[in-house]
């Protein structure tokens, strides 16, 4: 009788703590989203100011026509960059306006406005001239035409008009620039799904972000594109190897948050593709009306 009366209470404390761990967990994780969505909230009036330097570049292997041999290319862009979002709204407009490829000033056929105009003016001119910038600029691409490959696109991932969308877990720690941060990796569910597959193909994206928890502030981010998980596409097995990882760094001279370097894994037909960018000479321009 002892025995068992020793066991039984032994189950209850074991059921008490299991209990106990998994509430401070959602605890933690309702706390971390919390402060995450404060942060990026204040931070897209910051960000929505400031103008880079991009230096970017990329890589692709692929088949050499009908042979098994493989090919390699590599390219080099220097670009002005902006990060644009308009009041109101989750979706952000990486504006990459390249300047020069492999070290050769591109075609000037095309003016385009200075992006210090478009940041201090963002109006709805404004941001149909940032719109033929992203067009022109993205055909300069290895991997073919493509946008999403801008440090902008976790921030828009991860708004919290778009929490609704993913499964959240807490996921350990990490130290990153000497920060104690914690991971938090999501997974997308619903649909329509946020970034649009090619022929219709459905992909749901699946990712990490490293943040501060006290702060909220985000210091890593990784984004991975799948597909549905219970009816997988033999189309896109390949393509599914695009990923993006893109890291910030805390600016003294802005006293803010600006990105430092992204990383891509592009999919080209029979092989692959790997993007490296570094961000540098970052300006704040004064805009003509708050964000």
């Amino acid at each position: 009788m002892t025995g068992r009366v020793l066991t039984a209470a032994a189950l209850v404390v074991a059921i008490s703590t299991v209990t106990l761990q998994s509430q401070q967990t959602i605890g933690e994780l309702d706390l971390l989203l919390e402060r995450l969505s404060q942060y990026l909230l204040a931070y897209e009036s910051q960000l929505t100011t400031v103008v880079a330097s991009e230096r970017y570049e990329q890589t692709q292997v692929q088949p050499m026509g009908r042979s098994r041999s493989m090919t390699t290319t590599s390219r080099r862009l220097e670009s002005q960059v902006a990060f644009l979002r308009l009041p109101n709204e989750a979706i952000w407009y990486g504006v990459r306006d390249v300047q020069r490829v492999d070290g050769i000033q591109v075609d000037e056929g095309v003016k385009t406005p200075l992006l210090e105009e478009i940041v201090r003016h963002v109006d709805e001119d404004a941001l149909m001239e940032a719109a033929k910038i992203i067009a022109k600029s993205a055909q300069y691409n290895l991997g073919g035409s493509r946008t999403v490959n801008m440090p902008t696109t976790p921030l828009a991932v991860l708004h919290p008009d778009n929490h609704v969308r993913f499964v959240f877990k807490v996921r350990g720690k990490a130290k990153i620039e000497g920060r104690q941060t914690t991971r938090l990796d999501f997974e997308e569910f619903d649909e329509p799904t946020l970034v649009e597959g090619s022929e219709g193909i459905t992909v749901f994206l699946v990712g990490s972000a490293w943040i501060e928890p006290e702060s909220g502030v985000l210091w890593r981010a990784e984004l991975t594109l799948r597909p549905k998980p219970d009816k997988p596409d033999p189309r896109i097995s390949r393509a599914l190897e695009n990923r993006l990882r893109v890291d910030y760094t805390e600016l003294p001279a802005l006293k803010m948050m600006v990105p430092k370097e992204m990383w891509e894994v592009f999919w080209v037909p029979g092989g692959r593709g790997d993007g490296h960018a570094r961000y540098s000479n970052f300006r704040q321009v004064a805009t003509g009306a708050p964000q």
